[in-house]
């Protein structure tokens, strides 16, 4: 019966206790003298404020405790970037826009005729079947036969539409060929994942953007010879070509070799894309991470508990 009592009383203490405002947080237990934690506080005197949300506490709901800002670091997690290792990595923004400036300084030999588009095709098929051979002898895992059948499907499919692309903007003005044929080359500059060049259409609207680009020059062609090795070449440079990035995609030799082949295509074009394919390659790969480097010191990443 002692206990039952008791029972009964401590139970009217914690219900009582519990109605009570934050006015009431320095009163005491009407119906006891002991101090029930976190329910009957003593007078002039709080128990520690917790980071609990679902207990009562003798403080306002927008109570900020003195040691909250003590544990506030700013730039943890933030690496200082290096300028040369942010020179390495412009480096896959390069090669991907000589691949651009590669394949329009073709088109404009096929269009003025210093080029023979069957000598183009011989190139194009030997350099195919040699790439191959390479992600072949890395990868013996690989399907051969269906991705000789995949070849196959892709040179059948040029041939048998080389006629329709031949003719297919012959009504359009030049102009609007060439204005989209640069909007949309920009727009696979700006949509390719370049964390991922090593993966065959990892992003695929950088490389529909690139063979609508294509198909729109092989349209301005003379002949479906040429139309033919222009998209063959499309489809080697923009489609099957990042298969081999990963076993070179780090050496800056292979992109000195990529700048110096388009470099000398675009002066072999005229003298004013030489120099603009130098100075974007320039400001690309030093101007920017120079840039990006010293806009790192204004970035101010704060963390602190109210992260926990």
């Amino acid at each position: 019966q002692i206990s039952v009592a008791f029972d009964r009383k401590y139970r009217k203490c914690v219900s009582d206790v519990a109605g009570l405002d934050s006015k009431m947080d320095h009163h005491q237990c009407k119906h006891c003298d002991q101090h029930i934690p976190g329910h009957c506080v003593p007078p002039n005197r709080k128990s520690p404020w917790q980071k609990r949300l679902y207990v009562r506490q003798p403080y306002p709901d927008n109570f900020v405790p003195s040691s909250f800002m003590k544990t506030l670091t700013t730039n943890e997690n933030v690496k200082p970037f290096r300028f040369r290792r942010l020179v390495v990595m412009s480096s896959r923004v390069i090669q991907q826009l000589s691949l651009v400036v590669l394949f329009v300084s073709v088109f404009v030999a096929l269009l003025t005729r210093k080029l023979d588009p069957l000598f183009l095709l011989g190139i194009e098929i030997v350099a195919t079947l040699f790439g191959y051979a390479i992600v072949a002898l890395h990868k013996p895992e690989t399907k051969h036969p269906l991705v000789i059948f995949r070849f196959i499907l892709i040179c059948g499919v040029l041939i048998a539409v080389s006629p329709i692309l031949h003719t297919l903007t012959i009504t359009v003005a030049s102009d609007s060929i060439w204005n989209l044929t640069s909007f949309f080359f920009i727009l696979h500059l700006i949509f390719t994942d370049y964390n991922r060049l090593s993966t065959p259409f990892s992003s695929p609207i950088a490389i529909n953007a690139s063979i609508f680009a294509a198909v729109l020059l092989a349209s301005r062609l003379a002949s479906p010879m040429r139309s033919i090795s222009l998209l063959f070449l499309a489809f080697g440079l923009f489609g099957l070509f990042p298969s081999l990035r990963e076993f070179y995609q780090q050496q800056a030799w292979v992109t000195l070799a990529f700048f110096l082949i388009a470099a000398v295509s675009a002066f072999c074009i005229a003298m004013k894309a030489f120099l603009c394919f130098i100075g974007v390659c320039g400001v690309i790969s030093f101007v920017c991470p120079f840039w990006l480097r010293h806009i790192q010191h204004y970035k101010c990443e704060i963390s602190g508990p109210w992260d926990e």
